[in-house]
């Protein structure tokens, strides 16, 4: 819910590394954010919503988050979209700065939305000496190449056997391990989230590379399956802080899981 913690995070960044370097004290940073969710789907708020026992989801490890630390109770979202709000957390703009002004990208084929020379909390932390790290749901462009290695118009002439010409680890993170939007709608189209087009699309990516691409890397590969999102993501933000661990140096994950957003497909 960034919502509710980039304001701090903001104010805490600008204290932290206005005297523009990094110290061995210097705090791990990890920001949390779940997509579509409002503060009535989390029992950390229940004594503010007012929902009943009985129709609330219980979220024990929120709430003992939250006890740990501030809840903040008037605090407002840049915008309700995934890309709009996405590009304002990263950036700290107004989402209706970037080119798309407002809604959200529709399918894989759309213009990275971060400019090449726009800093990020991610570029601002990396050159402060933290080792970063985003796992999960990007939705803020991709740029794709073609055959030859010249980048690509968009989804029609891309090649996803090459590597992205942007993507995450162009805006300041060192490791990448997550999917291009909402995870039913990794192709180009989404309006039948259960037909064909769910056999299309760059699925899972990893750092620069579409994970499994063969031919022209546009059929998905196997290990992308809806019910396995979920745990693969958790897998991986253990690897990162694992290896953020072992290098000694302080770390920022973001992770951008991709619940609660429909389809719901929890692990079995």
């Amino acid at each position: 819910m960034p919502q509710f913690l980039f304001p701090a995070l903001a104010i805490g960044l600008f204290l932290l590394f206005s005297s523009g370097t990094a110290h061995a004290t210097d705090p791990n940073i990890i920001v949390f954010l779940a997509d579509d969710m409002g503060m009535g789907d989390t029992s950390v708020y229940q004594d503010w919503t007012s929902n009943k026992d009985n129709r609330q989801l219980h979220t024990p490890n929120m709430e003992r988050i939250a006890n740990m630390g501030v809840r903040f109770m008037d605090a407002h979202s840049p915008h309700s979209r995934c890309s709009t709000s996405r590009y304002a957390l990263l950036t700290g703009r107004y989402c209706w700065r970037t080119s798309l002004k407002y809604w959200v990208l529709f399918g894989v084929q759309c213009d990275p939305l971060i400019e090449q020379s726009r800093p990020t909390i991610a570029s601002l932390l990396r050159r402060n000496g933290y080792q970063t790290g985003m796992v999960g749901k990007w939705h803020l462009g991709l740029g794709y190449r073609k055959k030859d290695g010249s980048p690509a118009k968009g989804w029609a002439d891309a090649d996803l056997t090459k590597p992205l010409a942007d993507g995450p680890t162009d805006h300041g993170f060192d490791f990448f391990y997550g999917i291009s939007r909402s995870h039913p709608t990794s192709g180009p189209s989404g309006k039948n989230p259960n037909g064909p087009e769910q056999q299309r699309g760059p699925g899972w990516i990893h750092n620069r590379r579409i994970v499994g691409a063969t031919g022209n890397g546009k059929e998905l590969d196997g290990s992308y399956v809806l019910e396995g999102i979920g745990p693969a993501l958790h897998a991986k933000s253990f690897q990162f802080l694992r290896s953020a661990t072992a290098s000694k140096k302080p770390f920022f994950l973001y992770f951008a899981s991709p619940a609660n957003h429909t389809p719901h497909t929890p692990c079995r």
